[in-house]
């Protein structure tokens, strides 16, 4: 027994804090966290059977390397315009690629992702939002140092390993994955778990998918501090794969924090951004107006795409004096989010770079077109010798392009193999012991 909770001395504490207020009597009713052998059967149940399929991991970094680096880095000869926005779009499509996999129950449906600073309350937040409290109860506070979809569809609860397997677990045992788990037995489970998919038939929405997020910083982090690293990356690396986004900020900070808006910066979201101030109920309306004409102005300030500034309160489920939240799920619902998308996606960007090549090669066609006739009636032996050089450069710039256009040609039909028979391959279930 005492191995198994020994396996993780330096694991970081603090990931498995995040919301605003808990305390560890709450949890002394959770079997998996109060019970050794319960929260042993819990480890073995997400572990048993699990097989980490090299396969699966090397082709995904195929496409990940694809995407990322040799797609355009192979065609550096062009110069293309517009290079760091393709860039960009081919490092997300590669995450959505990715995501669609792995969560089929995300697919097809808008991805919004909630974000914001440690105990900006964002689980709260969506729980009021959603009305899902039922399977994520707040006074339980599960972490959320894991990811966390939440989706329409028949209830369920489904855990995804890192080693691409997934299995359904309960309520209670969501409730164990937790700091008070940590605190207890000194297991993160986020060494070994991906992400969780919540399936809730009372969801508002059909076609859109929340992910909550950990908050990027601890929450009394001063300014030019943004906490632990490795939960910034964790953020980081989720919220930029994401299709809308909300940013909470806790209103009782009065303002948004220059490390609020780097980081929304490095996220490079297309779509504009949904900024909530959350917990307005403990302000006054007087407050809460002067907090948003703060947070407008420090706004107006950046080149963010933001869609507005609202308040929220997640206790009693309202929204401040308007709408906004409500027109900005009007717009989301109505897009659709999928890797069907992300192919397309995929093949406009490879005909950017075809039919820029193809310019290129006619203007170079009719230059060594014109050369040759220029060639062909002078007598003048220095403009021939001119003439020469001139045909040669041109001649070498239409073999390079035809190289590029081949390379081109060859990383479409390349990487449209590694999806095809990535999505092919399938996550291996994983079942509780016998």
């Amino acid at each position: 027994m005492a191995g198994i909770f020994d396996l993780d001395e330096d694991y970081d504490e603090d990931e498995f804090c995040d919301e605003d207020e808990f305390c560890d009597e709450e949890f002394e009713t959770n079997e998996y966290i109060k019970d050794e052998s319960k929260a042993i059967e819990l480890i073995s149940k997400i572990l048993s059977k699990s097989q980490f399929d090299f396969e699966l991991e090397n082709r995904k970094k195929r496409i990940n390397d694809m995407l990322n680096w040799e797609i355009l880095g192979k065609l550096k000869y062009l110069n293309l315009p517009d290079e760091s926005r393709m860039q960009i779009e081919l490092s997300n499509i590669c995450k959505k690629l990715l995501e669609g996999k792995k969560y089929n129950a995300i697919k097809d449906k808008a991805l919004v992702g909630v974000g914001g600073k440690f105990s900006a309350g964002k689980s709260k937040f969506i729980n009021s939002l959603l009305k899902i409290s039922e399977l994520l109860p707040e006074n339980q506070n599960p972490t959320t140092s894991i990811a966390t979809y939440i989706v329409k569809g028949p209830q369920d609860i489904r855990l995804y390993t890192k080693d691409n397997c997934v299995c359904s677990i309960g309520v209670n045992e969501l409730n164990a994955l937790t700091h008070s788990f940590y605190e207890r037995y000194k297991i993160g489970f986020s060494l070994f778990v991906d992400c969780v998919v919540v399936s809730s038939d009372t969801m508002p929405f059909d076609d859109v998918v929340f992910l909550d997020t950990p908050g990027y910083s601890k929450a009394d982090s001063y300014e030019g501090v943004v906490g632990n690293t490795s939960d910034r990356e964790k953020a980081q690396q989720q919220l930029s794969g994401v299709d809308y986004l909300i940013w909470l900020i806790d209103i009782e900070n009065g303002e948004m924090s220059t490390s609020d808006v780097s980081f929304l910066k490095s996220l490079r979201i297309e779509k504009p951004i949904l900024v909530v101030l959350n917990k307005a109920d403990k302000k006054t309306d007087s407050d809460i107006e002067k907090t948003i004409e703060k947070v407008e102005l420090t706004l107006d300030a950046t080149d963010l795409n933001v869609y507005g500034v609202t308040a929220y309160s997640s206790l009693n489920g309202e929204e401040w004096k308007n709408n906004m939240i409500e027109l900005f799920f009007d717009e989301v619902s109505g897009e659709k989010k999928s890797k069907t998308d992300a192919n397309k996606q995929l093949e406009s960007i490879t005909d950017i770079v075809k039919n820029d090549i193809k310019g290129r090669l006619d203007s170079v066609s009719g230059e060594y077109n014109f050369y040759y006739n220029l060639l062909y009636i002078t007598n003048h032996v220095f403009e021939i010798m001119s003439l020469v050089d001139l045909y040669g450069e041109s001649q070498e710039k239409y073999r390079n392009l035809l190289r590029c256009n081949t390379i081109n040609e060859i990383n479409a039909y390349e990487i449209q193999g590694e999806i095809k028979k990535y999505y092919e391959g399938g996550a291996c279930p994983i079942q509780a012991k016998s």
